[in-house]
Formats: structure tokens, sequence, C-alpha cells
């Protein structure tokens, strides 16, 4: 709230809008990292991370992760993924943990287990060591896959 201080009356403040959080890539955090705004990671986390947002990781997070939507573009996370939306792997990106999404979609490397209640999506230079259940489940020829596969409608 605004005072304005000639006759004290209370006036509201204009709401700040929604921006992305930025860690830098010259940035280390050590400890959980709670926001509400869309995060892109360049730099290193090492604790858990809630974002109700978006994150899009080009660096690395080692904590599990519980977001809206990730991308992760040529990062690595080590630790389990909770999404409300959907995940994507991007190629040379790492993903080593479990994960919860609607729709998984990979070009890179995933050592865990998948629960997708929609689709899960192995591109041409996707690696999966682990077990999938989901809808719907496509590989595309050149993926590699080690695991039991669950296809439930």
């Amino acid at each position: 709230m605004n005072i304005n201080i000639n006759n004290r009356e209370k006036q509201p403040v204009e709401t700040v809008k929604k921006t992305d959080a930025l860690i830098s890539s010259d940035m280390r955090i050590e400890g959980d990292v709670l926001t509400t705004s869309d995060m892109r990671v360049l730099g290193n986390i090492k604790g858990n991370v809630s974002c109700e947002g978006d994150i899009v990781l080009n660096g690395t997070i080692q904590g599990d992760v519980k977001v809206a939507n990730l991308t992760i573009e040529n990062g690595s996370l080590i630790g389990n993924v909770t999404a409300k939306g959907n995940v994507i792997i991007g190629e040379g990106a790492v993903l080593k943990g479990n994960m919860t999404a609607q729709n998984v979609h990979s070009n890179g490397i995933i050592e865990g287990q998948i629960q997708a209640a929609e689709e899960v999506e192995l591109k041409k230079s996707a690696q999966m060591i682990g077990d999938v259940t989901a809808k719907y489940f496509a590989v595309v020829h050149g993926a590699k896959v080690k695991g039991v596969v669950n296809v439930n409608e």
C-alpha cells in the first residue's frame, strides 16, 4: 500500500506483473527454491525446487522438482520430477530420477521410472533406462529403451 503523507489515505499499489526468475550461469544455490514465477536455470541448484510456473533448464538441479511444465534443453537434473503438465528433454540433456507428468517427450537420457497420464514419446536420440506407464507410448527409430512398458487406456 502507498500512504499519502499529506492526508494519510491508503491507496492501492499496482500489482507487480509476473516475471521470470533467472538463475544465471555464474550462480550456485544451495538450499530449497520456492517461486510462483517461471524460472530459467543456467546455473546450479542443489536443493528441492517448487515452481508454480514453468522451468527451462540449461544448468543443473540436484533435488526434487515440482513444476507446471519442465523443459531440460541441455542441462541435467538428478532428482524426482512431478509436473502438472509436460516434461520435454532435449538432445544431450539428462534426467536421473522418477517422473510423474501429463506428457513426456524426450530426445535425451532418462534413468528412472516414468508415470505419464497421457503420452510418452522417445525421439531419435533418446535413451531410456526404467519402466514406463502411460496411456500412449511412441518410440522413434533410433531411440533406445531398457525397461518394462505398460500402456493403459
